[in-house]
């Protein structure tokens, strides 16, 4: 199955090649099963506030097909894509891009699990909907909030989840 990243190209800076590495790791990603890595996660972070989520975020890429971290612009009051993975990938995100959604109020670190692939659509990966990835949407300060996307369902999904909200906190708090 070869995916279509052209909207993908708009909005970060790929190239031919990082596309074609990009659908081979669409095809190839596996998960990994040690609970050892997922307690590891929290573990030796850098000191500043933005640093450690970003530094949890990318540990988190090995756990999921594809993740999001957005922050509140407060001037907007729009949520605005500051980093991601795909698929164990990480892309720059244009800084011209206009990446920002509307998220609803959420409760700190209580994971919101969805089947819905919105955020696939609002950010124009609608090629990869046909992988029915289930979404969850984790706000992790009152500025910050991450979506995390994965093939795998519960019950993998709540244990793992209760296990990196724990993390996220550790990590955070």
């Amino acid at each position: 199955m070869n995916h279509n990243f052209n909207l993908a190209e708009k909005i970060f800076n790929l190239n031919q090649e990082q596309i074609k590495t990009l659908n081979e790791e669409v095809m190839n990603f596996e998960y990994p099963d040690k609970e050892i890595y997922l307690r590891g996660i929290s573990c030796l972070l850098p000191n500043g506030e933005n640093e450690k989520l970003t530094t949890i975020f990318y540990r988190l890429k090995v756990f999921f097909e594809i993740g999001f971290l957005f922050e509140l612009n407060k001037k907007t009051e729009l949520w605005d894509l500051k980093h991601n993975f795909i698929f164990d990938k990480t892309n720059e995100v244009k800084t011209n891009h206009q990446g920002s959604i509307n998220l609803p109020s959420l409760q700190l670190f209580k994971p919101y699990t969805s089947s819905k692939q919105n955020f696939l659509k609002s950010l124009g990966f609608s090629s990869l909907l046909s992988l029915n990835l289930s979404s969850i949407l984790i706000k992790t300060s009152e500025t910050t909030a991450m979506v995390l996307m994965t093939k795998q369902a519960d019950p993998w999904l709540r244990i793992k989840m209760e296990s990196i909200v724990k993390e996220l906190q550790n990590g955070l708090l």
